[in-house]
């Protein structure tokens, strides 16, 4: 029963897990964001995912600091207008306006001059001169349109001058050029419709190319293209610097380049509005904008992690555990990385949570029941063994040992010789004390070479080491040391207030073998031992110490396992009951 509520604890474990997660999602939106920053910039840095940008769009940028300088924008809608012209002369595909020229210097001029003093043109001048300069780029975008598709961006209220002219001029399409930041400031999206019943600047350019391949409402820019897009110079291509042939069926975008008004942060840094929507513009004329699952991959995705880090909890060692997690993590964060540079943007955040928390969880839950196991341990053997060989004798976990396990050790049987005899001439208070107080001492030497004191036996001991590399050692000190206390029990007559005259004789018996340790017997009653041949053995072997008249016996596998500070006498072969052939024996030298 047990066991079963244990597995069900541990298969409901990462399924409360990922559903915590799932449940915290929305808290986790700004790691997500950094994540994705973080992958962007990795694969510029690693050179992953090699999209080629189509080579269509065009950036033309009109400097602040160098043109703005010689004369306001105002003053620059002639060139524009020159400038369109030249566009569709060279026979671009489209032109991108992402600049919005708001005030007509019919009526600029006017105002600049009114309620001056001094000796200024007359109004009517002014107007004309107004007039003429607004119709230089009116004219150009009328006669250009005829030809090509020209894109006018706007923003909300803010329309250029001659936006209820636009109506009557043929390929002149006004498009929003408004972006959505995400929450955290940083641009990384383009938007299709952003304004009501107004397509995006984007969306509108990728339009006139006659791609009938729908456009997403919202859909990550690939960045791997902005380094990438030509830029050209605006008066350049006006002083005809640049070769018009590069213009060819170029989706252009002419904007300002400033490091002071429309600039936003992006995950590459701060880039111009202009040169984010020629981005946005290849991403969306590649398809390669990052694909995001949706939340019923997500899920599965999770309780995927959740339940793949589950293995790795039944470590015993939590720092083995930790390595195996952090393993898995960085596997998937790679994976991560290479999807996201082929277009597959999967999350990190909860996600990389979900080991770590199955871990934690775990490992709590693993240590309330390691610690109960532990104490039953510790209240049962608290009298025989200390706590510290507890702790090295639980491979897994205290219930497993609790349950059953197979060890390597070596068993040690003692017996006390002519106890029968003994026991006929004292009383039986004397012969409890004087079992109290020898089995007391050998205990204590057992203890103190990390063994474990099984059980008494009447006159014996049952004892067995198993504790580090060298538990052989161990045992064949402890037996030394149990001789020297007898022959020094003997010699100080401790004993002598309840055997009299009467000496302790022992003789002890060791085997190596694989055995059982785990709790034996029934509801009403456990008791934890060892099972196995090697016990039945090693108790053969001490019944032959007073045939051979020697204190210490061991069989051939000690004398193999046990280091050079411990010489042994052979035996010879002798007839142990249950054992085929015999066994080799072997005394220990003091």
């Amino acid at each position: 029963m047990a066991s079963l509520i244990e597995k069900f604890i541990y298969v409901i474990l990462p399924v409360a897990c990922a559903l915590v997660l799932i449940a915290s999602e929305p808290f986790w939106g700004h790691l997500e964001f950094k994540a994705y920053d973080t992958k962007v910039n990795l694969c510029r840095f690693l050179g992953l995912g090699h999209q080629q940008p189509t080579g269509r769009v065009v950036m033309v940028a009109i400097e602040e600091h160098a043109a703005l300088k010689k004369k306001p924008f105002i003053f620059w809608y002639p060139d524009l207008g020159r400038f369109i012209k030249i566009a569709v002369q060279a026979k671009s595909a489209a032109v991108g306006l992402d600049l919005i020229p708001v005030h007509s210097l019919e009526q600029k001029m006017a105002e600049s001059f009114t309620g001056m003093d001094g000796n200024i043109p007359s109004t009517a001048v002014l107007n004309d001169v107004g007039r003429q300069l607004d119709y230089a780029l009116v004219s150009g975008l009328m006669k250009s349109s005829r030809d090509t598709v020209i894109v006018q961006g706007v923003s909300g209220s803010l329309v250029p001058f001659y936006y209820d002219l636009m109506a009557f001029m043929d390929n002149v399409k006004p498009a929003s050029m408004r972006v959505d930041t995400d929450s955290d400031g940083i641009l990384r999206s383009e938007i299709r419709n952003l304004e009501k019943d107004q397509e995006g600047f984007v969306a509108q350019l990728n339009n006139a190319t006659g791609s009938t391949a729908p456009v997403p409402d919202r859909f990550r820019i690939n960045f791997n293209f902005i380094d990438k897009i030509p830029v050209y110079q605006f008066e350049d291509i006006l002083d005809g610097k640049v070769d018009r042939t590069k213009l060819k069926d170029k989706l252009i975008i002419l904007g300002v380049e400033s490091k002071h008004e429309d600039v936003h942060e992006t995950p590459v840094g701060v880039r111009s509005g202009a040169l984010i929507h020629a981005a946005g513009l290849e991403t969306l004329l590649t398809r390669t904008f990052p694909l995001s699952p949706g939340m019923p991959v997500r899920i599965s995705l999770l309780l995927a992690l959740c339940f793949a880090s589950l293995p790795f909890t039944r470590f015993r060692l939590p720092l083995h555990s930790f390595f195996c997690i952090f393993a898995m993590l960085l596997i998937y964060f790679i994976g991560n990385v290479v999807l996201f540079s082929h277009g597959y943007d999967l999350p990190m955040f909860p996600h990389l949570l979900a080991p770590v928390a199955v871990f934690t969880v775990s490992y709590l839950y693993r240590y309330m029941v390691e610690e109960r196991g532990k104490r039953q341990l510790y209240k049962t053997f608290s009298y025989y063994v200390d706590p510290s060989i507890i702790d090295q004798l639980v491979t897994q976990d205290a219930q497993s040992l609790m349950k059953g396990e197979r060890h390597d050790v070596c068993v040690m049987f003692l017996d006390i010789r002519g106890f029968t005899a003994l026991s006929e001439k004292i009383s039986s208070e004397s012969l409890v004390a004087m079992l109290n107080i020898f089995f007391g001492k050998v205990s204590e030497v057992v203890q103190t070479n990390q063994g474990f004191v099984n059980k008494f036996i009447g006159d014996g001991i049952l004892a067995f080491f198993a504790v580090g590399d060298r538990y052989v050692d161990d045992s064949l000190r402890a037996s030394r040391e149990i001789c020297q206390v007898t022959d020094m029990i003997n010699q100080s007559a401790v004993l002598a207030p309840y055997i009299g005259d009467h000496k302790v004789a022992i003789g002890i018996g060791l085997h190596v073998g694989s055995v059982i340790l785990g709790n034996v017997g029934s509801e009403r009653k456990l008791d934890f031992t060892v099972i196995g041949p090697p016990v039945n053995t090693a108790s053969r072997i001490e019944s032959l110490t007073k045939q051979y008249d020697r204190m210490v016996l061991v069989s051939e596998v000690v004398t193999r396992s046990a280091s050079d500070v411990f010489t042994f006498e052979s035996l010879g072969r002798a007839e142990v009951k249950g054992i085929e052939n015999g066994v080799e024996i072997y005394a220990l030298n003091m």
